[in-house]
């Protein structure tokens, strides 16, 4: 569950059916502290992904303009390094490519495909970073002047199972697939 204004994660225990669930967190990610910018610390998470093989958690680092990572196969969350960076001149655009690779002006949204490709939605930015599983910079999809390809607020992206990108342009009131 995302607490978003809380800063956290938090990770619950629930049966196979859904009908019951310890109201204890099994895990909590990130440490709860307002504006936190370091090791272990969120700022306004907004979703999360998981790794193809489900060992790895992604989180949009809304505040901090970063995709966070916590490596999950163990009994206790692992941090590693996050994904991406704020762009240097925000909340203003992002400089223009590839200056601007793997960096956010304000990110909300993150996916992951089965290769392990890690996207991030630029909501302010207007685009999406694509990044490998080591976290390196592999394309960007960006512009703010549609039409194609570009977005005015790219609000959400999701990952079909064939590998379909699909990136919700919000103020274009359309759905982009890739």
């Amino acid at each position: 569950v995302t607490a978003y204004k809380e800063h956290q994660i938090r990770v619950y225990d629930v049966s196979a059916d859904g009908l019951t669930w310890n109201l204890t967190p099994v895990w909590v990610l990130g440490d709860g502290a307002p504006s936190g910018s370091g090791v272990n610390q969120l700022n306004f998470p907004y979703n999360v992904a998981f790794s193809p093989d489900s060992q790895t958690v992604y989180v949009s680092d809304t505040g901090n303009g970063r995709i966070a990572r916590w490596d999950i196969s163990g009994p206790t969350p692992v941090w590693l390094a996050p994904i991406g960076a704020k762009c240097a001149n925000h909340p203003q655009p992002c400089e223009d490519p590839p200056v601007d690779a793997g960096k956010f002006n304000r990110l909300r949204r993150v996916a992951v495909d089965s290769a392990g490709l890690v996207y991030g939605a630029d909501f302010w930015g207007a685009g999406i970073e694509v990044f490998d599983p080591a976290g390196n910079s592999v394309s960007s999809i960006e512009g703010d002047e549609p039409p194609t390809p570009g977005f005015s607020e790219a609000y959400s992206v999701d990952v079909a199972p064939r590998g379909q990108v699909y990136v919700m342009d919000r103020l274009n009131h359309r759905i982009q697939r890739f």
